[in-house]
């Protein structure tokens, strides 16, 4: 029976490896893997920061479980496959930056802006991140290592306190979708149009308040636990959830939660289209 105790534990994203059928990748059978893959593939699985390898001639891709909050809907597709296919729309801002990588030289960025396409639209992300070249067992660079960050919310909040007000308000009302600031007790410190309109209210009912006051409940649902573990462990948390308003409307939202220096970038839009029968 093939040996896989190098993929042990790593939770879903762990479990997805060790289903993998991947005699039908570049990588074939994980028993015949160059040790080096095998001993960088067992640390990034027992991380908590989102790490991922890409090996080999056709740059196939692994990675950790906290790495799927960073690709969103490419997982698990994502896994096995090309790195610069599975991010095809930045493929032309990240690739001279692999390249580099796989001739031997580490790549640091502390902040990189991509355009990506991970929840089903584009969306301005922020990441910071190291690739460092891998050696396979002949010495030669096979792949390289990388631990990452995504910095969106931080920098967006970042911005905020730079930017002139009427400069603030002017990139918030644009966004196409909603944006909001919560501080470290869950209070609403700030919120763009977007967000306004789809919760009906005007903007001095919002700021100010508590998230929990504003919704009611909401502590005890995975939207709740969501902000709750965001905060505490200081990770992003991505959530597509049904939510009921005291109206007795329903909407499906997609939520995206970033911890910042003073507390939660929140990031949300009305995605019940693509749930309509």
């Amino acid at each position: 029976m093939l040996n896989l105790d190098f993929m042990s534990g790593g939770g879903s994203a762990g479990a997805l490896m060790r289903e993998l059928r991947w005699a039908g990748t570049p990588l074939g059978d994980p028993g015949d893997w160059p040790a080096p893959l095998k001993t960088i593939v067992q640390l990034m699985l027992a991380s908590t920061q989102p790490m991922f390898v890409v090996w080999g001639p056709s740059r196939t891709l692994l990675y950790n479980d906290v790495y799927t909050q960073i690709l969103g809907l490419k997982h698990p597709d994502a896994l096995g496959r090309d790195f610069l296919e599975v991010w095809d729309e930045v493929s032309s801002d990240i690739g001279p930056l692999v390249s580099r990588a796989y001739a031997g030289e580490p790549v640091q960025m502390d902040d990189i802006a991509l355009v990506v396409k991970r929840h089903g639209f584009p969306e301005l992300a922020h990441f910071s991140f190291f690739y460092s070249p891998i050696r396979g067992d002949d010495g030669v660079v096979a792949g390289f290592f990388c631990a990452v960050n995504e910095r969106t919310g931080e920098v967006l909040a970042q911005r905020a306190v730079q930017a002139s007000e009427a400069r603030y308000r002017n990139v918030l009302s644009r966004m196409d979708e909603g944006f909001m600031l919560l501080d470290r007790d869950f209070r609403v410190a700030d919120i763009n149009d977007y967000a306004l309109r789809l919760n009906g209210l005007a903007r001095e009912q919002m700021v100010g308040r508590s998230h929990w006051d504003l919704y009611p409940g909401t502590e005890d649902l995975d939207i709740g636990r969501l902000y709750i573990g965001a905060m505490r462990d200081r990770r992003p948390g991505v959530l597509e959830h049904l939510y009921r308003w005291p109206d007795g409307r329903q909407t499906w939202i997609d939520v995206r939660a970033y911890p910042t220096a003073d507390g939660l970038a929140v990031f949300f839009r009305d995605v019940s289209a693509r749930h309509a029968v």
